[in-house]
């Protein structure tokens, strides 16, 4: 992963700067997300971890820079449903997580 690291942010650390800075360059975020989704793809086909991580990474800047622009426009309960939505997913991978967690260290005690 650190071979990718350091080529990645160089190449989209400029951009991702950019988008921050003016938002309304729409060309430009539209660019970002689907290098961002390319990215994403290829590393997830190819089993790489640091292109997904960048890919998560520019989504994260375009979501939090866009993200203000949708919801103004959306009207408030939907902004709400979508935000309610999110904690209930995660809400219950966390205790999903808690689940497997306690059975791996009941498995764990086992051990001994």
């Amino acid at each position: 992963m650190r071979a990718l690291s350091l080529p990645l942010s160089h190449a989209f650390g400029a951009t991702a700067v950019q988008v921050v800075a003016d938002p309304t360059d729409w060309l430009r975020v539209i660019a970002l997300a689907g290098a961002a989704a390319l990215l994403g793809v290829l590393g997830l086909h190819l089993g790489w971890a640091a292109p997904v991580v960048a890919a998560g990474a520019l989504t994260a800047v375009v979501v939090s820079t866009q993200g203000w622009v949708l919801a103004d426009a959306l009207p408030r309960w939907v902004t709400f449903a979508i935000t309610g939505l999110a904690l209930v997913s995660v809400s219950a991978s966390y205790e999903r997580q808690l689940v497997r967690l306690r059975a791996a260290r009941s498995q764990l005690g086992r051990l001994r």
